[in-house]
């Protein structure tokens, strides 16, 4: 990214079973980052995260012009990994479900993603009733029973996003960040300046799957591309 591209968004999406083998994945990693991996106890939760954290290693690193050795992620207090150096000002941000990952970079503006699969089984109401402002319950719970599941996960993930964006996540009351009839962004909390001081947007990244970016730059330009792989 150059100075003109300040205002762009890039945003890979990686198919999460087409990756390489483990060890390879572990070859990019930090230390520190192994020891996280070998927690996992879920063996697909474990080579997600590999995966995801490799191609975002590779990727922060092709922007930086530096290699992989040379990066140092670090995780603040509400969990959100920062590169830890005094490099150039790129934000970034990671989002996983089922077997799609998406990779968002962005340069001197916070930024957010978020996707989901669709689960009809899911609570959504009582998620809705919890998460949702009152007006956002209202106008989803009037909507066809049909309609109802992928409103649900287009609105949470615009939601989400926003609050990744912030970096707090859900903490900062997901009822507080109020999208209008046209999905338009009416309300955020006091400390999050003000709605049209930020871009929301949904991504199309496949059937079955609701996504969506949040930048602190309403006239940001927002690209999705397929990650072409790690080797």
């Amino acid at each position: 990214m150059t100075k003109a591209d300040s205002g762009l968004v890039n945003i890979w999406r990686l198919a999460l079973t087409n990756g390489p083998n483990e060890t390879c994945l572990l070859t990019l990693l930090e230390p520190a980052e192994r020891q996280r991996a070998e927690r996992y106890r879920n063996s697909v939760a474990r080579r997600n995260f590999l995966f995801c954290r490799a191609t975002l290693r590779l990727l922060l690193a092709e922007q930086l012009h530096i290699t992989t050795d040379a990066l140092r992620l670090v995780t603040d207090d509400h969990g959100k990994p920062h590169l830890a150096d005094a490099l150039p000002d790129i934000s970034f941000n990671v989002s996983h479900s089922y077997d799609l990952a998406l990779i968002a970079l962005a340069k001197g503006h916070a930024i957010g993603v978020d996707v989901e699969a669709g689960h009809p089984s899911r609570p959504n109401e009582a998620i809705a009733r919890r998460c949702f402002a009152p007006e956002e319950f209202a106008r989803w719970r009037a909507l066809p029973e049909t309609e109802r599941i992928p409103a649900f996960y287009a609105l949470w993930t615009r939601k989400e996003a926003f609050a990744k964006a912030v970096g707090r996540g859900i903490a900062i009351g997901l009822e507080r960040i109020v999208f209008g009839r046209e999905s338009e962004l009416i309300a955020v909390p006091p400390d999050c300046a003000t709605p049209g001081d930020w871009l929301v947007q949904d991504l199309d990244v496949g059937n079955g799957y609701s996504a969506a970016v949040a930048l602190s730059n309403p006239g940001g330009r927002v690209t999705v591309k397929d990650f072409a792989g790690l080797g």
